[in-house]
């Protein structure tokens, strides 16, 4: 689906289409993540908040970002907070009123992205259409939030078509939201089998993992 054959030429075609590049490190070691780091990444991505912090711990320069990509436990909002520059697994309203309230705990706004599940699938996280419609006031207004795009993921084991016609659908619902909310405009869709689907669709951040790895 793509002509990149490496990492290098990988950063290329993010550059050529303005689309940011965040590399998911679940399974990186702190080496691994030194060698993106070296070749120019600067947004990293982690599922559980422990493994981001036991990384950090050893590699944690001031201009890489760290953003939590996984779905967030209550009980470890406190310490996702402090550690991320980004949560983009919003996917509950509950959920985004916990980390309100710990971002106000500690004295800081945190960005974020709302998760949503486009195709309602049982396995994924995140909120329905409808339900991001009916949740979106309250989540504007709580005031330690930053709410500043949406993360999407393309439907499992489906056509190009299928995938392309959901990141589409994704992209026109937060054109929609921007017209009321400017600040939301960004939108990360696209991972390792899809990306170009979701670039073409007018994604903003691209997420990648084990694709980099290989190309280390």
């Amino acid at each position: 689906m793509s002509d990149c054959q490496s990492l290098s030429e990988l950063l290329t075609y993010c550059q050529a289409h303005g689309v940011d590049l965040l590399a998911v490190t679940k399974y990186a070691t702190v080496e691994q993540i030194q060698a993106l780091y070296a070749a120019g990444i600067r947004r990293v991505g982690e599922n559980k908040v422990q493994s981001m912090q036991e990384k950090q711990a050893v590699f944690n320069p001031p201009d890489l970002d760290w953003v939590m990509i996984g779905h967030l436990q209550r009980n470890k909002v406190k310490k996702a907070v402090a550690a991320s520059h980004r949560i983009e697994s919003i996917d509950s309203l509950h959920l985004a009123q916990c980390v309100d309230a710990a971002a106000h705990a500690s004295g800081v706004i945190m960005p974020v992205y709302v998760q949503l599940n486009m195709t309602q699938e049982p396995n994924k996280y995140g909120f329905s259409v409808a339900d991001f419609w009916d949740a979106l006031p309250t989540l504007m207004a709580l005031p330690n939030l930053a709410v500043t795009g949406c993360m999407v993921m393309g439907p499992h084991l489906a056509s190009d078509a299928a995938i392309a016609a959901v990141f589409q659908e994704a992209r026109a619902l937060v054109d929609q939201c921007q017209a009321r909310y400017p600040g939301v405009s960004a939108l990360s869709m696209g991972m390792s089998h899809d990306y170009p689907l979701a670039v073409h669709a007018g994604s903003t951040q691209i997420r990648l993992g084990s694709q980099l790895l290989e190309w280390l």
